[in-house]
């Protein structure tokens, strides 16, 4: 089981990431800007966090890279979703420290399978010595 954050400014879409990652056992909290987002981040610790590109007040990209600028998130995972991408934006998530960025319409499944893997690179960084 593994904690994960949704920061997702739809409740129709947190919601249903939050359902999916709860059936499979994951402790999940969604917040819904990034101010309340990152406060969530900090108190929590997730092992992953699923990041909408679009939020009010503070964009995605952003929200990534003040995490990731902080020692207790260099190995958080980071999933950003978005509605559409670009070689742009692809670089600047990457830059900001994404470790994935897909469409929202990928669906539900690849959300899951990527979260997955995310989570297994987590652990295996958790457990690999030095």
């Amino acid at each position: 089981m593994a904690r994960i954050l949704i920061i997702e400014d739809s409740v129709t879409v947190a919601t249903m990431l939050k359902r999916l990652f709860e059936r499979r056992g994951h402790k999940v909290f969604a917040e819904h800007d990034a101010e309340s987002g990152l406060a969530r981040a900090r108190e929590q610790r997730p092992a992953l966090v699923v990041l909408d590109r679009v939020l009010p007040s503070m964009d995605g990209v952003d929200v990534c890279a003040e995490l990731k600028a902080e020692d207790a998130f260099k190995s958080t995972r980071v999933l950003m979703l978005t509605a559409t991408k670009d070689d742009s934006l692809d670089s600047a998530a990457a830059a900001a420290g994404v470790d994935v960025l897909l469409t929202k319409d990928c669906g539900m499944a690849r959300i899951a399978e990527i979260a997955s893997g995310l989570l297994a690179r987590k652990a295996a960084d958790v457990s690999s010595p030095g």
